[in-house]
C-alpha cells in the first residue's frame, strides 16, 4: 500500500514542521496543528537532523526560547510560579529554571518583584479560598462533597481550611460535623444500606463505607446517632492463616505497597483473615507497621505518576482503574487525580482538553499499530516493544478497528501477515533448535541456552517434532548426540574429580566446586566409583590426599581436645595483632566457617571472648598509630624496634605493607643498627617485589650496598639486585611489548642487543621472584 501523502504534501509539511520545530513547538503542537500523526512527525524531524538543518541540541534551545517568552508574558500579567505551571502544564521547578535564565539575560526586571511576591498572593488565594468555604458552611445544607466541586479543591486543602477555621473559632467541630453528614438528610436509602451493613457485623467501617460509597465519616455519624448496638450481630474474630506458602505471598504484597483489601481480594481470602494473619507477621518480627507504611507511600507516589500519565492522555477514571494493576477501588483513582490537580500537575481545564482529544489519540497511534500488523505482530508484542508506554490493549484494539473500517488493511491480509511471522518464527526456532539437538542438549538446555524469548518449552518440542517429520533429524541421531556429549561432560566432570581427590576434597565439597555443568552428588559419587574402577585413583591415593589436606591444617583435628600447639600459640598471638578471622582463614588456605569451628574452643581455653578479639582489634589500631608517631623520632630506640617487629609481623602474617611502612621500616634499620640482620634486609626487599615495586627494591639495595660496604651482606645484596634487576627488565620489556613494539624497537628503547630482549622474553613468566616469603 502507498504513502497517503503525495511528495509535494511531504515536502510542505516538513517545511512547516522545520519552521515549527524552531517556533518552539513539540511534535506532539506539530501534529495537532498540521492534522498529522505524531508518529510522522517524528519521521519528518529524523530527515531534517539527517538532512543537517537542524539538529536535537538546537531543537532543545528553540523550545527554551519558546518556554521563556511565555512565562515573561505570564510574569509581567503579574502571575506567580503556581499559577504559570498550572497554565502552561508544566512543572513549577521546569517555570523556575526559565525565570532564572530571564533573569541572566537581563530580560526578566520587573518579573524579580513578582517571583518574590509569588508567596503573598498565593496566600492572599488561599484566605479568599478560606473565606469562600467559610461562607458555604454558615450557609448550611450543603456537605463536603459540593463544596469541593463548587470552589474546584481537593478533600485535603478543604479539611485543612477548615481545621484553620475551627482553630480561628470561625466555626465549631459540631457545624462541620452535621455539614460533612449531611448525605444522612438528602440520601435515606444511603442511611438505610449503612445500617444493614453495620448490623450484618460482617464488616468494619471502612469496608462499609466502600460497599455503600460514602465517606467513612458518614459511617461514623450513622453508627453513633442511628444504630442500635443491641441488634448489632457479634463479629467473629477471624483465625491467622497457617499456610507458609500464604503468608509469604501476603509478605511479598505488603512490600510491594498493596492494601490488606487488595490482597484479601487478589488471593481471595477473608479481609479479617488477611488483617490477623499480618498482625502475625508482625509478631515474628516478618515486617513492621513502619516497612509497610515506606511500601505504600512508595506505591502511592508510583501510581500517582502512572495515573498523571493516564490522564494526559484523556483516559476516564474508570479506564485509569482497568488499565492499573493494584488498585481495589475507582474512588482511589479520582483521589489521587485530585491531588495531581490540587499540586498543579494538571488542571481541570487541561484535563477536560485531554479528554475531548482523546479520540485523536487513536489517528496518533494508527500508523504504529497499521506497521506492526503489517509486521504480523500480536497486541503484546507491540505493548512490549512501545518504549512510551503509550500504547494499551485497547487502544491498540480501537486503532485496529479504525484502520480496517477506513479500509487500510483487512483481516484476511491481517491473518496473512501473522502467518508469514510465525512461519518465519518457526525457521528461526528450527534452527536454535537443532544446533542445540547436535550438541546433545535436552529441551531444558536448549531452552536456557537461547538469547531469544521465543524458546519457550512448548515451542521447543513443536520444533523437534517438526524437524523429524521434514527428515532434517531422526531420533536416534538424537540420541547418538546426547550419547556423545553425555560422555564428553563425564570425561571433564572425571578430570576435575579427579583433581579435587586428590587435593583430599570430600565428595561434597567436589559438589559444590562443580560449576561447569549442573550435577547432583549421586553423579559425583558415580564418577569416583568410575575413578576408582578404571585405577585411574586407588582408595589409598584418596586417603593420602585427605591426610596431606589435613597435615596442611596444621594437625588441628589431633592437637585441638589435647594440648595447645604451635598453631594455637600463633592464632592467639594474631587476634591480639587485631587480626581478623577472615584474615587468618587467608593467612592459613581455611575456609572462614572452618576458621571459627577452630578458633571458638581455642579461645575459650585462653578464657578470650569474641568482644576481647574486638577489642584487640581497636588496641592494635591504636597501638600502631603511636608507636608510629614515636618510631619516627631518631632517639626513641625502643619505639622503633617495637614498630619494626609489628609491621614484620603484619608483613609475615599474609597483611600487605605500603610502601610508606617499607620506606619508615629502611629509615629504622639504616639507624638502628641492633635490627641490622640478614632475615630484615631480605623481609623488606621480598615485600616491595611482592608489591611489584621493583625500582623501589633497587634503591633500597643500593643504599645497603653504600652503607655497608665489604660486610657479610654484601654478596648475597647483590645477588639479591641482579635477579630483581632481571625481574625489572622482564616487565619493562613485558609492557612494551604490550604497546605492539618489535624486539628490535624494544631492545633501542632499553638499550639493550637485541638477543638478551629475546632471551628476557623466552623465559618463564611464573618464575618467582628471589628468595621465599619465609
Amino acid at each position: 500500500m502507498g504513502s497517503r501523502f503525495t511528495v509535494e504534501e511531504r515536502e510542505l509539511d516538513k517545511k512547516d514542521t522545520l519552521d515549527m520545530l524552531k517556533d518552539g513547538f513539540s511534535q506532539h503542537d506539530i501534529a495537532r496543528e498540521l492534522g498529522r500523526s505524531v508518529q510522522y512527525i517524528n519521521n519528518l524531524k529524523k530527515e531534517l537532523v539527517a538532512e543537517g538543518l537542524i539538529n536535537d541540541e538546537e531543537i532543545k534551545e528553540y523550545r527554551k526560547i519558546a518556554l521563556d517568552n511565555k512565562v515573561l508574558e505570564l510574569v509581567n500579567a503579574q502571575f506567580d510560579i503556581s499559577s504559570i505551571a498550572k497554565e502552561l502544564g508544566i512543572s513549577r521547578d521546569t517555570i523556575r529554571n526559565s525565570i532564572k535564565r530571564l533573569i541572566a539575560g537581563n530580560r526578566l526586571v520587573e518579573g524579580k518583584e513578582a517571583v518574590k511576591n509569588s508567596r503573598e498572593r498565593k496566600a492572599k488565594n488561599k484566605e479568599q479560598q478560606k473565606a469562600l468555604v467559610l461562607e458555604r458552611l454558615l450557609a448550611g445544607n450543603i456537605n463536603a462533597k459540593q463544596i469541593q466541586e463548587d470552589l474546584g479543591i481537593a478533600e485535603t486543602t478543604l479539611n485543612q481550611y477548615v481545621k484553620q477555621l475551627i482553630s480561628e473559632r470561625k466555626i465549631t467541630r459540631e457545624m462541620w460535623g452535621n455539614r460533612n453528614n449531611a448525605t444522612s438528610e438528602t440520601d435515606p436509602e444511603k442511611e438505610k444500606q449503612v445500617l444493614e451493613l453495620l448490623y450484618s457485623g460482617k464488616y468494619n467501617k471502612f469496608e462499609v463505607a466502600s460497599m455503600a460509597g460514602v465517606y467513612v465519616k458518614y459511617v461514623v455519624w450513622v453508627s453513633e446517632n442511628l444504630l442500635d448496638k443491641s441488634k448489632v450481630a457479634p463479629k467473629e474474630k477471624a483465625a491467622p492463616i497457617e499456610s507458609e506458602e500464604i503468608q509469604e505471598e501476603i509478605l511479598r504484597n505488603l512490600k510491594n505497597g498493596l492494601t490488606y483489601k487488595y490482597i484479601a481480594r487478589i488471593l481471595n481470602l477473608d479481609s479479617d483473615q488477611v488483617t490477623e494473619t499480618i498482625r502475625l507477621l508482625k509478631s515474628k518480627n516478618r515486617i513492621t507497621s513502619e516497612e509497610i507504611r515506606s511500601a505504600r507511600k512508595q506505591r502511592i507516589e508510583e501510581d500517582r505518576k502512572q495515573i498523571l500519565i493516564y490522564l494526559r492522555r484523556g483516559y476516564t477514571y474508570q479506564e485509569i482503574f482497568d488499565e492499573m494493576e493494584g488498585i481495589y477501588e475507582k474512588n482511589y483513582v479520582k483521589h489521587q487525580a485530585d491531588f495531581l490537580m490540587s499540586k498543579g500537575l494538571i488542571t481541570p481545564e487541561k484535563y477536560k482538553k485531554y479528554r475531548e482529544e482523546a479520540p485523536q489519540g487513536i489517528n496518533d497511534i494508527a500508523d504504529i499499530v497499521l506497521e506492526g500488523l503489517r509486521a504480523g505482530k500480536s497486541y503484546n508484542d507491540m505493548i512490549n516493544e512501545d518504549e512510551s508506554g503509550y500504547l494499551s490493549l485497547k487502544r491498540i484494539k480501537n486503532a485496529k478497528q479504525l484502520l480496517v473500517s477506513s479500509e487500510k488493511i483487512t483481516e484476511k491480509e491481517i491473518a496473512s501477515y501473522r502467518e508469514s511471522r510465525l512461519k518465519r518464527q518457526q525457521r528461526f526456532i528450527d534452527s536454535l533448535v537443532i544446533q542445540g539437538l547436535k550438541q546433545g542438549k535436552i529441551v531444558k538446555e536448549i531452552m536456557e541456552s537461547g538469547e531469544s524469548d521465543l524458546l519457550t518449552e512448548g515451542r521447543v518440542r513443536d520444533s523437534i517434532e517438526r524437524l523429524i517429520k521434514k527428515g532434517r533429524i531422526t531420533e536416534s541421531e538424537i540420541e547418538d548426540y546426547r550419547k556423545q556429549a553425555e560422555e564428553v561432560r563425564q570425561r571433564k566432570l572425571d578430570k576435575f574429580v579427579l583433581r579435587q581427590l586428590k587435593l583430599g576434597k570430600s565428595q561434597e565439597e567436589i559438589f559444590k566446586e562443580y560449576t561447569k555443568y549442573p550435577v547432583s552428588q549421586k553423579e559425583i559419587f558415580r564418577s569416583r566409583q568410575r575413578l576408582l574402577t578404571s585405577g585411574r585413583i586407588t582408595k589409598e591415593q584418596i586417603n593420602e590426599g585427605i591426610r596431606e589436606r589435613n597435615l596442611q591444617d596444621f594437625k588441628i583435628r589431633s592437637s585441638k581436645s589435647t594440648f595447645p600447639g604451635d598453631f594455637d600459640n600463633e592464632l592467639i598471638t594474631m587476634l591480639k595483632y587485631g587480626f581478623s578471622v577472615e584474615e587468618i582463614a587467608k593467612y592459613f588456605n581455611l575456609s572462614v566457617s572452618r576458621m571459627y569451628r577452630y578458633i571458638t574452643p581455642t579461645i575459650k581455653q585462653y578464657g578470650i571472648t569474641y568482644n576481647d578479639i574486638k577489642n584487640y582489634k581497636i588496641q592494635s589500631a591504636i597501638e600502631y598509630k603511636e608507636l608510629k608517631e614515636r618510631a619516627k623520632e631518631d632517639s626513641n630506640r625502643l619505639s622503633q624496634a617495637s614498630f619494626f617487629e609489628m609491621l614484620k609481623f603484619y608483613g609475615k602474617h599474609g597483611r600487605a605493607l605500603s610502601n610508606d611502612e617499607l620506606k619508615i621500616m629502611e629509615d629504622i634499620i639504616l639507624m638502628n643498627f641492633k635490627l641490622l640482620s640478614a632475615e630484615n634486609l631480605k623481609f623488606i626487599i621480598m615485600q616491595y617485589v611482592n608489591n611489584d615495586s621493583l625500582s623501589s627494591a633497587i634503591k633500597f639495595i643500593n643504599q645497603c650496598l653504600n652503607t655497608y660496604k665489604n660486610t657479610t651482606y654484601t654478596n648475597a645484596l647483590r645477588d639479591f639486585k641482579s635477579e630483581i634487576d632481571s625481574k625489572l627488565k622482564q616487565k619493562q620489556i613485558r609492557d612494551l611489548a604490550k604497546r605492539g613494539l618489535s624486539t628490535s624497537q624494544i631492545a633501542n628503547e632499553l638499550k639493550m642487543l637485541e638477543i638478551d630482549v629475546i632471551r628476557h622474553m623466552r623465559s618463564s613468566s611464573s618464575k618467582e621472584g628471589p628468595g621465599s616469603r619465609d
